[in-house]
């Protein structure tokens, strides 16, 4: 970001001292402004400085065209053309940028959640997660006549299979097991790797009878 910023500025201060300002170049620094106060600095003051260093150049190029003289003359209608082409460009930029961050921070969000709330080996719900939604459960239920059902399970001598054939064999064996969970699990079904090769099932509007044909 810091070497576009660097390269934007040094075009437009050219551009600006060979034409002036009625070609519209000028613009481009409020865009250039926009985008980088968006930006996604781990240092503010990063941001801070290439803001501050495009509103100089704003002035710089305000003391060019006030002071100096084009070195090019331009037919009128090449600059009329060109000057609403930076302004309709500028305009785009500036008001797409506040749009293209927002939905890049929400798929960040989205995917930090995800993980979050994953377990990373069996890609099924982590067991905080499945606390949470127990506990979220368990509230609506107390104001309806519903029920629900918590299954807990495990593979038996999963132990015997990570002695026997090593730890990598039994990441495949739980990780297939999620996936004929997954498989034949109910979508409503909330299916969480509760620790170790240990599995939860939630299962709303559920009783233990009905429970028993699901499983």
């Amino acid at each position: 970001m810091s070497a576009l910023a660097f390269e934007v500025i040094t075009h437009q201060l050219f551009a600006i001292y060979f034409l002036g300002w009625d070609f519209g170049f000028q613009y481009f620094f409020f865009a250039l402004a926009s985008y980088i106060s968006l930006g996604d600095y781990h240092d503010k003051k990063t941001s801070l400085f290439l803001v501050s260093l495009t509103f100089i150049a704003l002035l710089v190029s305000y003391w060019i065209q006030s002071n100096t003289s084009a070195t090019y003359v331009v037919p009128s209608f090449i600059k009329e053309s060109l000057h609403l082409l930076n302004l309709c460009s500028a305009f785009i930029i500036t008001t797409t940028a506040p749009m293209v961050f927002s939905f890049s921070s929400v798929q960040q969000n989205r995917r930090l959640q995800h993980e979050s709330n994953t377990d990373t080996l069996t890609q099924l719900l982590n067991r905080k997660r499945a606390s949470e939604l127990i506990q979220y459960t368990a509230d609506n239920t107390r104001a309806t006549p519903n029920e629900f059902t918590i299954i807990i399970g495990d593979i038996d001598d999963f132990k015997h299979v990570n002695d026997t054939y090593g730890h990598q064999f039994g990441d495949l064996v739980l990780i297939g097991t999620a996936k004929i969970i997954q498989e034949t699990l109910r979508e409503t079904d909330t299916k969480a790797r509760w620790g170790g090769e240990e599995f939860l099932f939630l299962l709303p509007n559920t009783t233990s009878k009905d429970a028993a044909i699901v499983i």
